[in-house]
């Protein structure tokens, strides 16, 4: 594990699990200062937990317990910390725990804690009083929450191996910027790391699976790694699409999906994998979520666009004649894997593509990263994969939190569209001649001058054009786009509300607002923009 690394690292399980024993060997192993969230709790208050609980009520003790979980995340030395079994159950706190901390999730059956509960009498409270069926159900209450860490160890076994498993995975998380998407029995992690253990990490997932079928492009397969990859992770074939981009985005080339897994035997215990670029993860997405009504499927993505947006979320789907992605499916992945190495032999036109991506969740989400962007713009738009490799982690981790916040687009998750609106049209109206993240970065630049035109602060619009004009985007879009065609590509968009379009305005760096704008009117921004 890095040294260095100043996140609190957060023991997070049930109660009896042994967290607090967990925590003083690795605070010895690793030479760490440890707390405890319980003790901590009982210190403020001049009271055992035991006594506050039942003064306080639980509401009243998950405030208090709020408070001190806190005071742990603003501290920025590495400490080790055992959480009491209830200090992440609210959503928020927990999301934030993610963000700030590595949150190790420590776990055991029923049995195994009701048994070391009856060695406790009197410490654990919600627990008192009955037998392994109330701590089977407290478990079934708690269950999905508990799954949302960076990674869940076993804490059943003895403590010498319970440790072990705790360094190893702590080092795992912090050699490979693990980022964990928080969606309760769904939850999935982005690991960047070699694309060689591929085959490996998809074998260990559990249940385990019965088969594996990759599906790739050729401009993937030429990747460092990834043909080797591909074929230990897929050794009886893989759906290779000769062609790249959005024109193979076609039901047809789904179906070819389907076709191959079922020669190849597939059942609901198989796994699609998607190794490549946007389209690979979208279409292998969509095969997955409706092949045999669900299989699951893990991404290994190849281009930075991948990397920092297609990758995350489980958006999947093909596009249709009339726009892009009309068709699709919210199905998440079981597992993502970035290999950074692999964007060695992408065009820089491909590598500025993706760095837009990354731009637009700074706009809207993160007002430190889009510092670093402005800080690196040059590198950045030179396509140099350090300073790339230096910010797409912590723009998966802004994805990441939001996903986890509104999986379904009913709320924050609409942020990503920033830049969508009309880069999405002027994608489709170009014949996609134009890239996605080209369309979005004009995209971007028709929503800052139409939120200046709206009444926002018109400095919103200056940094961000002057961001994107540093990464080497173009400030008009640079070929013809017939307005009928746009038109009919906004009409047909799937963010469309009613007679008029949904659009995404920055009301400063790291945080938006959602307005409805008439097509007339998202036709003169795009007018602004136009050769």
């Amino acid at each position: 594990m890095d040294s260095m690394d100043p996140r609190p690292i957060l023991l997070w399980g049930p109660p009896a699990v042994g967290k607090s024993t967990l925590s003083r060997a690795l605070a010895r192993a690793l030479d760490r200062q440890r707390f405890d969230s319980d003790d901590e709790l009982a210190r403020r208050e001049g009271a055992s937990v035991r006594d506050v609980f039942l003064r306080e009520r639980e509401w009243g003790f998950r405030r208090i317990e709020a408070e001190v979980v806190r005071a742990m995340l603003d501290a920025r030395d590495g400490r080790v910390v055992s959480l009491g079994g209830g200090a992440l159950l609210d959503p928020a706190l927990r999301r934030e725990a993610l963000d700030r901390a590595i949150v190790l999730g420590v776990h055991a059956p029923a049995s195994v804690l009701y048994a070391r509960v009856q060695r406790q009498p009197g410490e654990r409270p919600l627990l008192q009083g009955g037998d392994e069926s109330r701590v089977a159900a407290l478990l079934a209450q708690r269950g999905d929450a508990y799954l949302e860490a960076h990674e869940v160890i076993d804490g059943s076994g003895d403590e010498a191996s319970t440790v072990a498993a705790a360094l190893a995975a702590i080092d795992a998380i912090t050699r490979e910027r693990v980022v964990p998407v928080a969606l309760g029995a769904r939850t999935y992690r982005v690991r960047f790391a070699s694309i060689d253990s591929l085959a490996h990490r998809v074998r260990s997932l559990q249940p385990a699976p019965s088969a594996a079928l990759c599906v790739t492009d050729q401009n993937a397969r030429e990747a460092p790694g990834v043909r080797a990859a591909i074929n230990e992770a897929s050794p009886r074939q893989a759906v290779v699409f000769e062609g790249v981009g959005d024109r193979e985005k076609t039901l047809a080339s789904a179906a070819r999906v389907w076709d191959e897994a079922i020669d190849a035997g597939l059942d609901r215990r198989s796994i699609l994998c998607a190794v490549g670029g946007g389209v690979v993860s979208d279409l292998c997405g969509f095969a997955a979520a409706t092949l045999l009504r669900g299989v699951r499927f893990v991404s290994a993505p190849t281009t930075v666009l991948a990397m920092a947006d297609a990758s995350v979320g489980g958006k999947t789907g093909v596009d249709h004649p009339r726009a892009k992605n009309l068709i699709g499916a919210v199905h998440q992945p079981s597992m993502v894997l970035c290999d950074t190495r692999t964007l060695e032999t992408l065009s820089l036109r491909e590598r500025r593509s993706g760095v837009a991506e990354i731009a637009k969740i700074a706009a809207i989400a993160d007002r430190r990263l889009f510092e670093a962007l402005e800080r690196d713009a040059a590198a950045l738009g030179r396509g140099a994969l350090g300073a790339i490799d230096a910010v797409i982690a912590d723009s998966v981790r802004n994805k990441a939190r939001i996903v986890a916040e509104d999986e379904r687009e009913e709320g924050a998750r609409v942020s990503l569209n920033f830049g969508h609106t009309l880069g999405h049209a002027i994608e489709h109206s170009s014949g996609y001649a134009l890239t996605h993240g080209e369309s979005v970065a004009l995209g971007m630049r028709a929503a800052a001058a139409l939120g200046t035109a709206l009444g926002l602060d018109a400095s919103i619009e200056q940094r961000i054009c002057s961001l994107l004009d540093a990464l080497g985007f173009d400030r008009r879009c640079p070929m013809p786009i017939a307005r009928d065609e746009l038109e009919r590509a906004l009409r047909g968009d799937k963010k469309r509300d009613g007679a008029d379009v949904r659009w995404v305005l920055c009301t400063g760096v790291g945080s938006f607002e959602t307005r409805r704008v008439s097509v007339e009117r998202s036709l003169e921004a795009f007018a602004a923009i136009a050769r």
